[in-house]
């Protein structure tokens, strides 16, 4: 996932900014969630440091993963 290019939707990139700020809020909850309870995130799971400015998030990649966990049971 570290050689997808993140930006502008409209440039040639492979991940574009969520939806809203709302969006990004959730994602992030629900990765620090799984995060405190257990798993790890072996890539990713923050906001790009050259793209805070929009709804930029990070491809990431969860290990350790379980059922009771509400990235697992939620729709972002």
């Amino acid at each position: 996932t570290r050689a997808l290019r993140i930006g502008n939707g409209l440039d040639r990139t492979e991940i574009g900014p969520l939806v809203s700020e709302a969006a990004r809020a959730k994602v992030m909850r629900l990765v620090e969630d799984a995060v405190r309870n257990g798993a790890k995130a072996i890539t990713g799971g923050r906001i790009p440091p050259a793209h805070n400015v929009g709804w930029f998030y990070e491809p990431t990649i969860l290990t350790g993963v379980t059922p009771d966990m509400a990235i697992v049971r939620e729709e972002c």
